[in-house]
């Protein structure tokens, strides 16, 4: 089995997609079970006047090249804008309007390691792999070179391999033992320990500060730090099925687990997990809670499959496995988190086939499913979450229903959501047909609802979380695919004209009501600024 890796943007999948920018609001009043939730108002989008957006060019492709990647580090006068330029198959790299790496055949790596810090590309020519860090270039024989870990301090980290002799690389020198495979190798958060995998015999290992720890593994999918990047965490497959290795030590197994959650003192870790129980004519999915290694009892029974013979013709469902955002309907839990008491908060599946969120020992209100992650406040004292009620979405918050908003379509789901301590609850709401519901399509009907409010319907592939000013005057997000595969900005419910790309990661606030981001126009990177009053 090959390893699955976490994307560097991971905290970024995190796949429940929370936005530390939050802020969180007031709680709604009354009782939770005394009022009927209302249908929550809708706005159309309005534009932003062409006064009040203005556009500086920051650097042109060569003529006959086409940006085909672009990243933006720092802010104001400490941005950098770089960029990979594709002229007839060759690949060259550009950072503020100088070249800065290339020619290259492909580029399989291109990033800033830090906001400030230097450019990072791994490429090949003529099939062999390089690496380049700023001004230093390694390599130019190697068969593989992982992504690459710059730490804080700047030493650099990466796996490298001549065909199946595979070691770490250490600041452009080859270290440490010898693998017939490699992972991409990592610093904890503040530098102080280094982990990489390693591959011997076909078996996975973990190397952590130089030393080989934990079992041996027959793939993994991604690793996580905590307390402060002293501990370790690492989902793992053992003998065909998943779990969570926490500091060397395997928790139970699954068909099926879910991201960890860690409690705010760094003592306590919980996940959770599903197998599928085989039976003649439906496959039980039975979903659990880990806390601290062990499975907690009641476990709770999701929708399930059909099993081994059906009046289909005698074929059956298998359950997808490895390491997933775990549906509270299908799996029977959701992926668990801490609040600030320290109770575990998660959705389950109760035995009429309706779903609740509990926290600490007691349930919330029943819905026919839980179309969102739960979100849980910076003051950890709140959660948020969305439900849904036959062909409408719930907002609920500390357990009390809210607004409704139309969920009719065949595919009705909450693409993120965010809490925070500012006063402000937000999420994008995906409808989605046939074509999305196979897969076939990202694109669906998206829109953002912020505060109870739901903003104007995209038909788009996407829909950024929000990004919200400190003192809360503005909510600022991309929708991608807009218009064909053009992005446009949304600011406070009014929009601006497309673009070919809003570069990810450019998006700044400018107290107290301006907004600046990069895009790219055709050939031409531009600094576009909004006044958003």
């Amino acid at each position: 089995m090959r390893p699955a890796y976490a994307p560097d943007s991971l905290h970024r999948l995190r796949i429940a997609l929370f936005v530390a920018a939050f802020l969180f609001t007031s709680i709604l009043p009354g009782n939770r079970l005394a009022a009927s939730p209302t249908e929550g108002p809708t706005l159309k989008a309005t534009p932003i006047p062409a006064a009040q957006i203005h556009e500086t060019l920051i650097a042109e492709a060569r003529q006959g090249s086409d940006i085909v990647a672009i990243r933006v580090s720092g802010t104001g006068a400490e941005r950098r804008v770089a960029w990979l330029e594709e002229t007839k198959g060759s690949k060259t790299v550009w950072l503020d309007g100088k070249q800065v790496a290339g020619p290259y055949d492909e580029v399989k790596y291109f990033a800033f390691r830090a906001q400030g810090g230097p450019v990072v590309v791994v490429a090949t020519r003529k099939s062999k792999w390089t690496l380049k860090i700023g001004e230093q270039e390694y390599g130019g024989d190697y068969s593989k070179i992982t992504a690459p870990d710059v730490g804080p301090e700047g030493q650099s980290l990466a796996g490298v391999c001549r065909d199946k002799t595979c070691r770490l690389m250490v600041d452009g020198h080859e270290s440490g033992p010898v693998f017939e495979d490699i992972g991409t190798p990592d610093f904890s958060p503040k530098g102080e320990h280094m982990v990489y995998f390693g591959k011997r015999n076909g078996k996975w290992t973990v190397i952590l500060d130089g030393k080989e720890t934990g079992p041996e593994m027959d793939g993994w999918w991604t690793h996580r730090w905590w307390a402060g990047g002293s501990r370790l965490a690492v989902a793992a497959v053992l003998d065909g099925k998943s779990t969570w290795v926490v500091e060397g030590n395997p928790g139970p197994r699954f068909d099926v687990i879910g991201n960890i959650a860690f409690s705010a003192d760094g003592q306590h870790y919980a996940y959770g997990g599903a197998n599928a129980q085989s039976g003649f004519t439906k496959q039980d999915v039975v979903g659990s809670i880990v806390i601290d290694g062990t499975a907690v009892e009641p476990s709770f029974t999701g929708r399930g499959m059909l099993g081994g013979w059906t009046w289909l013709g005698g074929k059956g469902l298998s359950i997808v496995k490895g390491l997933k955002r775990l549906s509270t309907d299908f799996h029977g839990v959701s992926d668990p988190d801490f609040n600030g008491r320290g109770e575990l908060v998660f959705g389950h599946r109760l035995a009429s086939g309706q779903v609740a969120v509990r926290v600490g020992n007691d349930d919330g209100p029943t819905f026919d499913d839980l179309t969102s992650p739960i979100a849980i406040g910076p003051e950890s004292e709140h959660i948020a979450y969305v439900g849904r009620k036959g062909d409408a979405f719930v907002e609920v918050r500390d357990q009390t229903p809210g607004v409704t908003f139309s969920a009719k379509r065949d595919i009705a789901m909450v693409a993120w959501i965010g809490l925070s301590k500012g006063g402000h609850l937000t999420y994008s709401t995906v409808l989605g047909g046939g074509e999305f519901k196979a897969g076939r399509s990202q694109r669906a009907l998206r829109r953002v609802v912020f505060d109870g409010v739901a903003e104007a319907e995209y038909d788009a592939f996407g829909i950024t979380p929000c990004l919200i000013s400190i003192g809360g005057e503005q909510h600022v997000y991309v929708v991608t695919g807009a218009d064909g595969t053009r992005d446009r900005l949304v600011v406070n419910g009014r929009e601006t004209g497309l673009y070919d790309d809003v570069v990810s990661g450019s998006l700044n606030m400018l107290p107290p009501t301006g907004v600046e981001f990069v895009v790219r126009q055709e050939r031409r990177l531009l600094l576009v600024t909004v006044d958003a009053r």
